[in-house]
């Protein structure tokens, strides 16, 4: 049984957008696993902004790293 609609159950990642007392509906189907994307949207909204600034960015936000050290990275699946 799994919630009817978009199929969410999982709220665990997603704060404030679950309570108690809401409403739903059920329907026969399997459940999405618990790590779904769809459980966690906000994690692959950072995830692509990952990809778009590069690590540069991210290493900006982080105490102590020096961002203009350049970082080497190479394509494991080229």
């Amino acid at each position: 049984m799994v919630p009817e609609g978009d199929g969410i159950w999982n709220y665990n990642f997603m704060g404030a957008k679950h309570s108690a007392n809401m409403k739903y509906l059920l329907t026969l189907d399997t459940p999405k696993e618990f790590y779904h994307e769809s459980h966690r949207p906000s994690h692959f909204l950072n995830f692509s902004a990952l990809e778009q600034t590069g690590l540069t960015t991210v290493a900006t936000n982080v105490e102590g790293v020096n961002p203009a050290i350049e970082v080497d990275r190479e394509n494991e699946f080229d």
